[in-house]
């Protein structure tokens, strides 16, 4: 009985020093995210998951639904590590409900209008969270500067 008391404490603190630990990130995170829109002196908006977005130019060539193929044009760039791109005017095309695709990006897809120009930055957890993607570390920012039709 004690032995499994000592277990459940013990699981406790792990959970409690990983939340913690989860907290301390998102508000570093939070507070780079914060100095990096103030330094691009732009307006950002969030969609419900977290991710920041600005309208460079809105486009006008109808909405985008959930079985659509989108052509995203896009540099990408990590903020965790100065800014050093990823992807340079990439383009891929993508079909919006395809479970690969980033949350992110459906919900900028189901939100603005084709022929839109924009930003976004991707908060780690909204993007490829602990997982390490080609040269992108583990628990990364990232920043687009993206087209879609």
């Amino acid at each position: 009985m004690k032995l499994l008391k000592t277990s459940i404490l013990l699981a406790f603190i792990v959970l409690l020093s990983s939340c913690m630990k989860q907290k301390i990130l998102r508000e570093q995170e939070k507070l780079q995210i914060d100095n990096f829109i103030a330094d691009l002196g732009l307006y950002f908006e969030q969609t419900p998951n977290g991710v920041y977005y600005h309208v460079d130019s809105l486009g006008h060539k109808g909405c985008v639904k959930e079985d659509d193929i989108v052509m995203l044009v896009y540099s990408g760039y990590n903020l965790d590590n100065n800014n050093k791109a990823f992807a340079l005017n990439d383009t891929i095309y993508v079909k919006v409900n395809n479970p690969m695709l980033l949350e992110g990006w459906r919900e900028l897809f189901l939100l603005l209008p084709r022929g839109t120009y924009g930003r976004a930055i991707f908060p780690y957890y909204a993007a490829y969270n602990s997982k390490q993607v080609t040269n992108i570390p583990p628990y990364s920012t990232l920043y687009f500067v993206f087209y879609f039709e």
